[in-house]
This record gives C-alpha cells, structure tokens and sequence, in this order.
C-alpha cells in the first residue's frame, strides 16, 4: 500500500486535449498593469511548445510551481504531450495521483494550460479577427484541472474514450474525402491551412483548417472544416427530427382520453367540431360587436344632433330677448305708442339685472 499512502486510489492515465491554434482572448492582470487583449497563437508555435511539456507538474486550480516542493503540492504530472493531425488540437497524456485530482476529473472539470512566453511578433488579423500579438515561442510550466478552461473545448478523456474519439475522427475525415462533390462551385472550394498555405490535394484536411463560401445572399464567409461538419450534422439531426414527427397515425388507433378509449378518427372528428364552434362564436362576437358599435354610433349621432338644435334655439331667443330689451330701453325716444314689449324669462332676467344689478 506505499504505493498510495498520499491517495485513496492508484495514480490513472487519461488524455486532454488542452489548445488549438487561433485567437484566444486574455483578461490581464490589473496588480500587474498587465491589460487585456487578444493573442494568436498559430500551430507552427504550437508544435515547437510541445517538448516543453512533458514532465510538468498538474494542479487542481492554477497556481505558481513550487520547484522546492512540487511533490508535494502536484495532484499529477504530464506524461507525455503531441499534436494531433484529426483534429488539430494539442494533446497531453497525464498521470493524475492525488485525492483532489481524481474528484475534479469525475465532476467533469477540463483542463488549461499555463506557459510563458518567450518571442513576440506584431499584432494583426486571423480569420477577420484581430489581435494585438502573436506569440512565437512559448515554454509550459504547469496543466491545471479546472471548471472553466481558456480553451472551452478543452476536454479529458479516459484512454477508452480516446481511442473511440479518433476512430470518429478518422471515420469523419475519410467521408470527407471521398464524398463526391455534387456541383462545379464546391468542386472548386479550397481549403487553407493559413492565410498563405493552401492545402493540396491528397492532404489530410484538420477541423481547424478552412475555406471561403457563398452565401445565399452573394456574401462571402471564411468557415472552417470544423464548422461545416457541425453545420452538416445539425441538417442531419433536423432532417430525422422532421421524419420522426411527419409519422402519420391511423384513424384506427385509439388513445386514452379521460379514462376513455378514442380512435384518431373521433377525435379528427371532435377537432373539426370544435374549429366549427370556435369559428361561429368568433362570427356571433363579431357581429355583436359590430351591432353594439353600430347602436353606440346612432346615440352619440342623436345626441350631438340634439345639443345642437338645443343649441341653436337657445342663441335664436337670446337674440329675440336682445331685441326687445333695446326696444324697451328706446320707448321713450318713439312719438309713437306703442305697448310694452313682451319678454321671455331669460329676457326678464336680462332686464332686472340692467336696471337693479343682482
């Protein structure tokens, strides 16, 4: 057992896949006056990274690397790293030893990378995005176990699964190439593995390598293989999904409703009535609507007919009050006699209010 006196489990070997060449965005450390930006790391450095790792230490978390005590403090160490033609990613053969380690691999956890850089070259575009700085050198110091990874495809595999995961690539990219392209545009389609390096024929063609395409709308997009085999696999999973709900059920088979057995042909049935009633109470609504409107539109009509005739009789005896009133006032002036002139309420009111104020 002083095999495993630091853990309750032997050491396990598992595979990752921990970085793939392109942008990858860097928050930057504010105590460091370190800003962040975008890097681009190409598979050229990617490659020349590799024999760096081999040998270093895994943490559950990033942390600094202890030399004096990384026995102690490491929960595994990487065994051996490669690239991996089928899908582009940069891979790692690990050994997890410790406790903290084996639980953070079962809860699903991945992994990330850390690494110094060395050389630098300027910034510029990759794939229509742009980055401040491309790193030419770099040197890994540690792989770290944790819930979210630079790299969000990063992933840990058991040997198992590893094995299965490059059968499916291989399997993938045979039908790649022997698909037969079905018109002149895609027999025309190039695929690049850089902006310079076109991909001949015969080559194998990586996940990460990518093409340009047109879309329906005679605008162009940069794709890479990747996408496309997900755009393709998607169209698949829909096309079945489309199949599996177009099944056609016979009137003759018969569901619970309510306790009770119905055939499809009642209930075809019982939809058609209810569409029937729905669709007379909608026209009953409408025309009780239209009825009501047609009744309210009437009484505002007589309403404002009858302010207006009220209206108007009002201002054609005030006016008849008005002229008597100074026919009143002007008697006196007139040879001739003439009896007093009859006046209506408003006009006697009209008159008291003249001659004796309220």
């Amino acid at each position: 057992m002083a095999e495993i006196e630091n853990a309750k489990q032997y050491a396990q070997i598992l595979y990752c896949r921990h970085m793939i060449a392109g942008v990858v965005f860097y928050e930057g450390n504010k105590a460091r006056d370190i800003s962040p930006e975008m890097i681009y790391i190409d598979t050229d450095a990617m490659k020349r990274s590799i024999p760096t790792m081999a040998g270093k230490p895994i943490f559950v978390f990033h942390q600094a690397v202890p030399l004096n005590d990384v026995e102690d403090e490491a929960d595994g160490y990487v065994i051996e790293c490669f690239y991996n033609e089928l899908d582009g990613w940069l891979w790692a053969k690990i050994l997890i030893t410790s406790d903290e380690g084996h639980t953070a691999v079962k809860n699903g956890w991945s992994v990330s990378n850390a690494y110094l850089p060395k050389d630098w070259e300027e910034g510029g575009q990759h794939l229509n995005v742009d980055y401040q700085r491309k790193i030419r050198n770099y040197e890994f110091t540690h792989l770290a176990i944790v819930p979210n990874p630079r790299y969000e495809e990063a992933k840990i595999f058991t040997p198992e699964d590893y094995k299965a995961y490059q059968a499916e690539k291989k399997a993938q990219l045979e039908q790649l190439h022997n698909s037969k392209p079905n018109n002149s545009e895609i027999s025309a389609m190039s695929f690049f593995r850089t902006a310079k390096t076109e991909i001949k024929a015969g080559e194998t063609i990586l996940d990460t390598d990518f093409t340009e395409i047109t879309n329906s709308d005679g605008s162009k997009e940069v794709v890479t293989v990747g996408d496309l085999k997900k755009a393709k696999e998607e169209a698949n999973r829909l096309q079945k999904e489309n199949k599996k709900n177009e099944k056609m059920v016979d009137d003759d088979e018969e569901v619970e409703v309510d306790g009770e057995k119905v055939n499809m042909a009642e209930l075809k049935e019982c939809y058609k009535n209810m569409k029937k009633i729905k669709k007379n109470a909608d026209s009953e609504k409408e025309e009780k609507e239209k009825a009501e409107n047609a009744e309210k539109e009437k009484g505002e009509k007589e309403n404002a007919e009858k302010e207006a005739k009220e209206k108007e009789e009002k201002e054609k005896e005030e006016k008849e009050n008005a002229k008597k009133f100074s026919e009143f006032q002007n008697a006196h002036k007139s040879n001739k006699t003439t009896g007093a002139p009859t006046l209506t309420s408003i006009g006697k009111k009209a008159l008291g209010t003249k001659l004796f104020g309220k």
